[in-house]
């Protein structure tokens, strides 16, 4: 499962997104900072394998990366621009083929990958309850432990991490799942060190 080893350095460029979709009420940008955002959102767009998804290259060669394209969605979201793109990623990954090889099918499910793929449904208006045919929601339930912790379920063992913990302590919140949230939220506060 190396392409899973790759996402957790995707999930670190999406944080920022996300924390900035989440965080309260802050100082308007300045006309420069929306012009940045946008400047940048523009590139980002133009990397898109036909204007659908991003690629990650690993050894030379070049992979589909839905987690990417994801943090590109959340991105974009935040920049309040490129939303023909973000329409077309999730078209993209509503595959049902692209969809089981990112979130899994069977008796293989990921944490992670549920998390942001419910948070970015969240943050687009999307319907996380019925996307590519599968509830996103109750499936990421399904993966919550007693302890609050959001776990893989995976013969290749489990590779979930404090990203997808805060990602779906997130979409569990916006979807009105309180308890849930508050207990992956408890979690994620546990693994802190003992000096915070």
């Amino acid at each position: 499962r190396p392409r899973h080893l790759r996402r957790a350095g995707a999930l670190t460029a999406a944080a920022a997104a996300t924390f900035a979709l989440a965080t309260p009420a802050q100082a308007a940008p300045s006309a420069e900072d929306r012009f940045a955002g946008r400047a940048s959102a523009g590139w980002l767009a133009r990397q898109f394998v036909d204007g659908t998804h991003l690629q990650t290259d690993f050894g030379g060669s070049s992979y589909d990366d839905p987690g990417l394209t994801l943090d590109a969605v959340l991105a974009f979201a935040a920049a309040k621009t490129n939303a023909r793109h973000s329409d077309a990623a999730l078209t993209w990954l509503g595959n049902p083929s692209t969809l089981g090889g990112y979130i899994g099918t069977g008796s293989e499910s990921y944490a992670g990958a549920h998390a942001k793929l419910a948070l970015t449904l969240q943050v687009t208006g999307a319907d996380a309850r019925a996307f590519g045919g599968r509830n996103i929601i109750a499936e990421l339930v399904a993966l919550q432990e007693n302890s609050g912790r959001l776990s893989d379920a995976s013969q290749w063992g489990d590779y979930s991490n404090a990203f997808g913990q805060s990602f779906g302590t997130i979409a569990l919140k916006r979807a009105g799942l309180a308890a849930r949230a508050n207990s992956a939220a408890g979690y994620l506060q546990s693994q802190a060190c003992a000096d915070g």
